[in-house]
């Protein structure tokens, strides 16, 4: 139990820079973004009447593949580290 606690918190770790580096990469972004304001409302057409309400995000797939990578690099290091070398 105590392993499998070790790996989740491993899991944790890589979603956690994961989201580190999303934050850090917008962040850049928006420091970069100039607006175009000549060129935005060309097509009046793109621009919407209304407002969406309570849209509903899509499944986190990438959040529980990085925390499934997470559990199986701790595993396999761990079986990496418990075999002994060949002399």
């Amino acid at each position: 139990m105590r392993s499998f606690l070790f790996s989740l918190s491993v899991g944790g770790a890589f979603l956690a820079i994961y989201y580190v580096f999303q934050i850090i990469s917008e962040f850049y972004q928006t420091v970069d973004y100039t607006p175009d304001v000549m060129n935005s409302y060309k097509e009046v057409e793109q621009l919407k009447n209304h407002a969406d309400f309570a849209v509903v995000q899509g499944f986190p797939i990438i959040e529980i593949m990085l925390l499934v990578l997470g559990i199986a690099t701790y595993y396999i290091v761990r079986a990496i580290r418990a075999r002994k070398p060949i002399v």
